[in-house]
C-alpha cells in the first residue's frame, strides 16, 4: 500500500496513511471520542482496531519519541517520582519513571504541547527526556503513583490490555450457514461474571462477515455474535420516515410481532437521536410513546440499561442493533468491540450492495 508523502496531522491520519486502521475504524473512533471524550487512540484501542503494542509503535513514529510501556511505568523509581509534584504530574498528564545519568525520564501521552518538557525542566532543575505512552497507561500510572483517580472507562479497558499477551492465537472457525452447527456452549466469563467474547471468535466472526453474500446473512451473523453477550437482540431497518422491526433473538421476542412494528421517525425517540448523528445509545430509554411500543414488541418491558448501535452507509442510517441484558445491566461490556463489529457489518453491507448494483448493470448490458 502506498504511503502518502504528506506529513500526517494527527495520529488517526498517520495510522490510516499506513494502512494500520481502516477509514471506517477511524470514523467510528472519532464518533466515540466525540461522545465519550479522551484521546482518539484510546477509542481505537477500545474498538480493537489495533493492539497496544502496535499503538505504541505508531505513537513513537508519529511523535518521534522513545516509548515507555506498562512495565516501565509500573517500576518507576521513587527518586524520579519525588522529582515531580503530584499536582504537576496530574495537570501535565506526565509520569516520571527514572533518572538516567543526569536526565529525568518522563512519560507523556502526547508531545503536541512542546512546553511540557520546558516546564518540567524548570520545576526539577534536571534535563528532561520525554517518552511517549498511551493514555490508559498514563492514567494507570498516575493512579498507582500519585493517587489520581482513573476514569471508569479506562479502568474497564486496562484488564483487557493486560490480558492481551495471554489471549489464544488460534481462531476457532464459526460454522457457515450451510454447515451443521456445533452444540452451543457457555461463553467464558471474567472474574466479575461478565461474559467475555474470546479473541479467536471475534476474528473468525470478522472473516465470516467479510465473506457474507446477502444482507440477511450479514445481520444473521450479527445476531449470532451479539446473542453470545446479550439476553435480547433485535435489528431494525430504517426507511425515509419509518423504523421497521426485522430480526430478533432471545428473551420473549416474537419475530412475527417484531416485523409488524412500525415507528415514525418524526416522533421523539432514541432512533431519531441516532438518525441525527449520535454514535450509540447506552443507558435508560426515557418514557415515550415510541419506546412503549418498542417495549411491548420486545416482551412487555425494557430494562434500565439498553444499548443501541447504528449501522450507517455513507453516513446514512440504514439499520439499528438493539441489545439488553435484562436486569443484569451493561457493566463490563466492551463497547469498542461492539462498535467495531457494527462497522465491519456496515462495510460488508456496502460491498454487498455494490456487487448487486454491478450485477444489475451487467445484466442490463447482456454481460455475465
Amino acid at each position: 500500500m502506498a504511503v502518502s508523502s504528506k506529513p500526517a496531522n494527527s495520529i488517526g491520519e498517520y495510522l490510516t496513511d499506513r494502512g494500520w486502521i481502516s477509514g471506517v475504524e477511524l470514523h467510528y473512533a472519532r464518533q466515540s471520542q466525540g461522545q465519550l471524550g479522551g484521546r482518539l487512540e484510546t477509542c481505537l484501542l477500545a474498538q480493537r482496531a489495533l493492539d497496544e503494542e502496535q499503538l505504541l509503535e505508531a505513537l513513537c513514529e508519529f511523535h518521534r519519541l522513545p516509548a515507555a510501556d506498562a512495565h516501565d511505568l509500573h517500576r518507576a523509581s521513587d527518586e524520579a517520582l519525588r522529582a515531580v509534584p503530584a499536582e504537576v504530574a496530574r495537570r501535565l498528564r506526565a509520569v516520571p519513571f527514572g533518572i538516567v545519568g543526569d536526565e529525568l525520564w518522563v512519560a507523556v501521552e502526547t508531545a503536541a504541547d512542546e512546553s511540557i518538557g520546558a516546564e518540567l525542566a524548570s520545576i526539577t532543575d534536571l534535563p528532561i527526556r520525554l517518552h511517549i505512552s498511551s493514555e490508559p497507561r498514563i492514567a494507570e500510572a498516575l493512579e498507582r503513583h500519585y493517587d489520581v483517580a482513573c476514569s471508569q472507562r479506562i479502568r474497564q479497558l486496562l484488564p483487557r490490555l493486560d490480558r492481551k499477551a495471554a489471549e489464544p492465537t488460534a481462531a476457532p472457525v464459526l460454522a457457515s450457514s450451510t454447515q451443521e452447527r456445533a452444540p452451543a456452549t457457555s461463553a467464558p466469563q471474567s472474574d466479575s461474571g461478565i461474559n467475555v467474547i474470546p479473541a479467536g471468535v471475534l476474528s473468525a466472526l470478522e472473516r465470516r462477515l467479510t465473506h457474507t453474500r446477502t444482507s440477511q446473512e450479514i445481520f444473521t451473523t450479527l445476531l449470532d455474535y451479539f446473542g453470545r453477550e446479550f439476553r435480547r437482540v433485535a435489528i431494525f431497518r430504517l426507511s425515509v420516515d419509518l423504523v421497521q422491526g426485522w430480526m430478533g433473538r432471545g428473551g420473549d421476542i416474537d419475530e412475527k410481532k417484531l416485523r409488524q412494528l412500525r415507528l415514525k421517525l418524526d416522533q421523539p425517540s432514541v432512533f431519531l437521536n441516532l438518525l441525527q448523528g449520535a454514535p450509540f445509545h447506552l443507558g435508560t430509554l426515557p418514557p415515550m410513546d415510541t419506546h412503549d411500543a418498542l417495549a411491548a414488541t420486545l416482551g412487555g418491558s425494557l430494562p434500565t440499561e439498553t444499548l443501541l448501535l447504528p449501522i450507517r452507509l455513507a453516513g446514512r442510517l440504514v439499520a439499528v442493533v438493539y441489545c439488553d441484558r435484562g436486569e443484569q445491566g451493561m457493566a463490563g461490556i466492551d463497547l469498542g468491540e461492539l462498535q467495531r463489529m457494527a462497522a465491519v457489518a456496515a462495510t460488508s453491507l456496502e460491498r454487498h450492495l455494490l456487487h448487486r448494483k454491478l450485477r444489475k448493470t451487467w445484466a442490463m448490458r447482456g454481460l455475465r
